[in-house]
């Protein structure tokens, strides 16, 4: 698995913009870094987000969005597709509208 650097995984890690930063390790595709705004905006702490994010990808998202963007992550990682797409998660007080996008 790669590992950043301590001093650029700290810069990224404190970063206010919510993203994630994803590495397909034999054909999952695993989380290896969170940022504090996608912390925030999910409203857990990241020890406990990278497990979660590792074992539960599609639990929070609307059930009629779960399976496109399934097809669409598998897609991405295998290089056949960009990733750009619109679903709902949810949180506490309902589903919230989330633009995603991957390079």
């Amino acid at each position: 698995m790669y590992q950043f650097p301590e001093e650029l995984r700290k810069a990224y890690e404190s970063m206010q913009v919510p993203f994630a930063v994803y590495q397909k390790i034999d054909n999952r595709i695993d989380p290896i870094l969170v940022s504090d705004g996608l912390c925030a905006q999910l409203e857990v702490s990241r020890e406990k987000l990278l497990p979660l994010l590792k074992s539960s990808k599609f639990d929070g998202m609307h059930p009629d969005d779960a399976g496109r963007i399934k097809q669409v992550t598998l897609s991405f990682a295998e290089r056949e597709s960009d990733y750009n797409v619109v679903f709902r998660s949810r949180h506490p007080d309902g589903y919230h509208v989330i633009h995603s996008t991957g390079y």
